[in-house]
This record gives structure tokens, sequence and C-alpha cells, in this order.
């Protein structure tokens, strides 16, 4: 027998050969499948002009097509090695087909297109819109615009109009944008593009905006609280000659005037004027500690010191510089456009300064929209001298101290107040009158950094006025603010005085003073271990609760209902009574509050009679008595809540005998039975 090990080496050397070509081609083939279709299509980070596409696949590379849906456009084709692509080019709110088709080595080499896959794109990434430049200066100026909602961020660029430089490019994640380092007197042009979220493309840049910077910087202002002036570095401050019989305007910020004077007397020049920016805290601590000044102050010195106009200019950056050094009571609230701006600013003074004399002024303050500031002429009887702005202390002018009342109800209402801080501190005063009295009463203090106060003690339907002030010290006080004017609702009066007698171990008698305007009451009681209140409305002002468990301690409140109002007033605090520790026999029976049903008792009675009955709605019941020939002997209208209701009657004016009680509402019979009297 031959062994495998010499059967293989007999092997005819062609037939090997064969077999072993056999055996790679066959490898070869297993080693390259079908090119499958890829699967997984997907669309994702869709913006208004491009789509990320993904799918899964194994392959060489793909191709990619896509085209508009709806009017049907043609195929745009594209590649790619990764199983992705990122789509660009696209119009916004636009839907889109796809398909993607695999590239590979084996056979067949390509798969054919997938079926079709959809994506819609979003809101178009617009440029931005309504550029405006403010706060111009020699070498800076603020840029603002308004951006799209799907806005990222925003690329931003910025030449030399004339003779034109290149563009510096930078990029702003809000809308506004400040640039420094500008040159004087420079005409500059701005444009703003959108780059909106998930998107790659920015939008077309905006329309070019021109600004031109201006001549002469002025310098920011430190404003430091204590009693000194402080120059600013810089060109801070500027003289000029006064001609006769001219106006000077006197430096600039912002390219604006912030002065100037005109003479209106005859003769020689007027002389010169110095005007600085600087800081002046207070212009004298001895001469009037209530005043405080701010930024800027403005010296004439004239050749003789005769009459001049002199015409001020205030910028919002003044006020601006000056709040953020100055207490709460010295703000100087500024109108969101401008326009009567005087009655913003009730406390702005102009102060004139000569030889320690203090002439303080109450100007009326001009809004110049094109320049975007304020500015107020005043006529000078001798113009020598320097010119300050600044506030009134809280006790010596006019105080804005957003008086309001909140929660009025008939006979309380709490006033409401911006605090206003000054050294010393003090304290507030209040008085209220009737609107139709001239006597006002005074309702005592309140400690200075409150906010609240509640006044008590008023009269329902009354409307009142009620003022406040402000005491910097027991001599020196504000004026007395504007008044707030308001009328209390009204409400009915709590009933009081409620007493309970004839205690039983099952019934006792509530009694309480009649409450003036009640058209009837509501009584609720419980058990103190219980949680639900028994309650029903009542006429007159006295009641009989009937059914109650001996030795059992029970709550009442009790609430009024007036004539021709619509709501019921407040229950009174709890009053308790207790029982007493056995149960008598009785005839009546009682009704939980929670059951349907109605019932009169006792029956039989000697004289009163008790009805209970729950109400659907809030409506009239009336109740009848017949005797048994059929005759109407008693009737008693009955107003009623929604939920348990309970009555007290007497019948002892009829005689003894049986009668027929009927229940009514107002549309129908809806309880009967007999009742005897004995």
């Amino acid at each position: 027998m031959v062994s495998q090990l010499q059967f293989t080496s007999r092997l005819n050397p062609l037939r090997t050969l064969g077999l072993l070509a056999l055996l790679f081609f066959s490898s070869m083939y297993q080693s390259y499948a079908a090119c499958d279709l890829p699967t997984n299509l997907a669309a994702n980070n869709i913006s208004g002009s491009s789509a990320f596409l993904t799918w899964t696949a194994t392959a060489n590379f793909y191709s990619i097509r896509h085209r508009i849906k709806t009017p049907q456009g043609p195929w745009i084709n594209s590649s790619s090695t990764p199983a992705s692509k990122l789509i660009v080019g696209l119009l916004p709110n636009t839907t889109y087909e796809y398909q993607i088709q695999a590239h590979c080595s084996g056979t067949p080499a390509t798969s054919g297109f997938t079926p079709s896959a959809e994506f819609t794109t979003g809101d178009a990434c617009v440029a931005p819109t309504n550029l405006q430049v403010y706060n111009i200066k020699g070498t800076s100026a603020f840029l603002e615009w308004t951006g799209p909602p799907n806005a990222s961020f925003y690329h931003t660029r910025i030449r030399i109009a004339s003779p034109q430089g290149p563009w510096i490019n930078t990029t702003n994640t809000g809308m506004v944008k400040i640039y420094s380092n500008l040159l004087p007197s420079t005409t500059y042009e701005f444009q703003v593009a959108t780059m909106c979220v998930n998107d790659p493309a920015q939008s077309v840049y905006s329309t070019i905006i021109q600004f031109t910077t201006c001549a002469a910087i002025i310098p920011d202002i430190s404003l430091s609280a204590s009693n000194n002036s402080v120059s600013v570095p810089g060109i801070s401050c500027a003289t000029e000659p006064l001609n006769h019989d001219s106006s000077n305007s006197i430096f600039v910020e912002g390219c604006k005037n912030i002065a100037g004077i005109a003479d209106t007397t005859p003769g020689n020049i007027l002389g010169s004027t110095t005007m600085c920016s600087k800081v002046v805290t207070y212009v004298d601590s001895t001469t009037d500690i209530n005043y405080r000044f701010g930024p800027r102050s403005y010296t004439v010195t004239p050749t003789n010191n005769g009459k001049a106009t002199l015409l001020l200019f205030f910028t919002q950056h003044d006020f601006t510089v000056y709040n953020n050094a100055t207490s709460t009571d010295d703000f100087l609230p500024l109108p969101s456009s401008g326009n009567a701006a005087d009655t913003a600013i009730p406390n702005f003074r102009i102060i004139h300064v000569d030889n320690n004399v203090v002439t303080k002024y109450s100007p009326t303050l001009v809004w110049d929209a094109t320049y975007n500031l304020w500015y107020t002429i005043l006529p000078m009887n001798q113009v020598k001298g320097t010119y300050y702005f600044g506030t009134v202390g809280a006790c010596t002018g006019t105080v804005n101290f957003n008086l309001a009342v909140t929660n009025t109800t008939g006979f309380n209402t709490i006033a409401t107040w911006t605090p206003v801080t000054t050294i010393p501190p003090g304290w507030y005063r209040f008085r209220i009158r009737e609107i139709n009295s001239n006597t006002w009463t005074l309702l005592g203090t309140s400690n200075y950094n409150t906010s609240t106060k509640l006044i008590q003690n008023l009269s329902p339907l009354t409307t009142y006025e009620i003022q406040m002030r402000k005491y910097c010290n027991s001599s020196l006080v504000s004026p007395w603010s504007q008044g707030v004017i308001f009328t209390t609702p009204y409400t009915c009066y709590v009933p009081t005085g409620a007493g309970v007698t004839n205690i039983t171990a099952t019934s006792a008698k509530i009694s309480w003073p009649v409450v003036p305007d009640a058209a009837y009451y509501i009584l609720r009681y419980k058990a103190t271990t219980s949680s639900t209140w028994i309650s029903g409305s009542v006429i007159p002002n006295t009641k009989t609760l009937l059914g109650l468990t001996p030795g059992k301690t029970y709550e009442y409140q009790l609430a009024t209902h007036c004539t021709g109002s619509t709501v019921t007033g407040p229950f009174s605090t709890s009053a308790y009574f207790t029982t007493a520790g056995s149960r008598e026999a009785q005839s009546e029976t009682s009704l939980a509050a929670d059951e349907m049903t109605d019932i009169i008792y006792p029956n039989p009675t000697t004289g009163d009679i008790h009805l209970r009955f729950n109400a659907t709605m809030q409506q009239e019941y009336t109740l009848k008595l017949y005797d048994m020939t059929g005759r109407l002997v008693k009737q008693q209208v009955m107003p009623s809540i929604e939920g348990s209701n309970e009555f007290d009657f007497t019948i002892a004016q009829l005689s003894n005998g049986l009668y027929i009680a009927q229940l009514f509402n107002e549309e129908s019979l809806v309880y009967t039975t007999r009742l005897e009297k004995k």
C-alpha cells in the first residue's frame, strides 16, 4: 500500500499547477463581494444653504447627486471618498432629493443609485440691517446693527473711504463693535456679514455705512467722590476770545459743541472764557452741602462784566459719568428718546459761582434730536464766574419717589416707593386725605431704607390722596411729593360680637349684632376634630344649630353678604363652644352637609322649625306652608348659596294641627313633607 507522502510526490506537475491556479482564482473571487447599495441615508446640520449627508456602505468611493424636488430640477453630481458629503450652495426653505451610488473593486463595480431621500433647507443667512454709528470721537466710534435670528456671529470690516484703504477684518459675537485707534478728521466706511448657525457660508455683506471722526479728542472722565476738582489730561481746556456782538462755540465732544456764549451788551469785547472738562464733585462744602456737581465747568472772564446769553450743551456721556459717581438721590434719569427732558430730570440744576456767591438755576432742557444732546440758554446780567451742572439733593429739591399704592382693600392699602439714600440717611413721612377734604392726616414715619408702608383704617368706597416727603434731619425737609390718588373698593363688614346661648347636648344658639347693609349672613361650623365645614346662609342675625354631638367642641365663623354686592365678605376669626355631655331624647334629625337631601325638623314641632337643604347653584328658594284645606298660611323667600344652606323659622302664630310644607327653587317644587304643629 502506498503512503500519502509517496502519493503526493508522484503527482503530475501539470495537474499540480492547474490545481494551484484554480485555488488562487477561487480565493481572488471570494475576496471581492458584490457592490451593495448604501443604506441608512441621513441629512444632518441642515442650514439655509447647506446640508451634511451620511450613509452606511463599504466601497472605494461614492457618487452623490441632488436636485430640487418640486419643481424638479436637474441632477447636480459630486463624489466623496468617505461615507459622507457636505452639500453647499443650496436655496433656503427648499426641499431637495438625493441619491448615493457606491463604487467597489468587485463585480459589479458599482451598486447603482439608491432610492431618493429628502431634506428641506432652513432660513437664509441674511446680511445685518439698521447699521448705525454713534458716540463718534477723534479716534473711536461705536457701530451697531441688527442681525437675523439664526445668526451665530458676524464678520465686520472697516476701511478709510478716501483715498480708499484696505479692509480691516474682524469677527464679533454681539451686534455692537467699538473701533478705536482711528484717525481724527477721517472718513471711514463699514460693513457687516452674518455667519449663521450650522452654515459654513456667510451672508453677503451689508450696505456700506460711512462716518467721519472728530477733529478734537476729549478723554473720558473718572469721577471721584471727594470735595475736589480733578483736571483731565489731554485736550481738556480751551480758551477763546469773546468778541463783541458775536457768538462763540467753544470746545467739541463727539463733533458737537458743548458750550457757547453770545454777547448781548453793546460796547467793548467781553473778554475770554475757559471751557474745561474736569471733575467737580462739590463746589464748596461750606457753601451748600446739598448740591452735588458733576463733570465739566465753564469759567467766563469778560473784560466788562456785562449781560450775555450762555448756551450750555449736555451729552448723555456727561450724565452717565455723573450718575456713575453719585448716590441714587442725585441720579439724573434720562428720557428714552429725548423730548420733554426737563420733566424727566426734575432735579437738574445749573449753578453760577462768583467770589463764593452761589446762584442756582432750574433751567429747561431742550432736546436736540439732530445731535442727540440737551441744551439750555441762560440770560445773565453778570456773566463773569464759573458755571457747573449737577443735581439738588433729596432734601432741597423736588424728589421723584415713584410713589404708588398696591393691594388696596376696603380698609387697607400698601404704599410703595423707591428708596432715596442720602447722608445723613434721614427718614420719610406720609400724609393722607379724602379727595374732597382739605384736611391732611399724618401717617407717621418710615426708615430711610424701607420701600413699603401699610396704611390702615380706611373706609370702603372712598377716594384718597397720599403724599410723602424726605427728612434729612429735623429741620431739612424735602417738599411733599406729587400725590397718588386711589379709591378703596366696596367691602362688607365682618360680623363681630357673636355669642352662644341655649347650649344643650345636641344644640346651641349663635347670635350676633346686625351688620349694616347686610342682605344675609354665611355661618359655617365644624367639630374641632373635623376638617369639613358645614355652612349655610342665615336670616336674620341668629342661628340655632341642631343635631350636634354631646360633649363635643365646635368652631364657628361668620361672614356678611351685603345688599347689591356680588361677593361675600371675609369670614370672622374662629370662636368656640362645647355641647353638654349627655344626649337628650329628641325627634329632630340632622343631615350631613354633603348629602343631597332636604329636611325640615323637628317634626312635630311646638313652634320653631329648622330647614336644611343642599343647592346645586346660587338661587332663591321659597318655603310654603298650607293647611289641610289647601290654604297658603305662610311663605318665606330664602337666598341660597351653592352647597349646604340652613334657615330657622317660627310658626308659633299658627294653630296646632297638620300642615303641608313645600320647598320651591326658581324653577320647580323640589321637596314636600307633612308637618305637625303641637
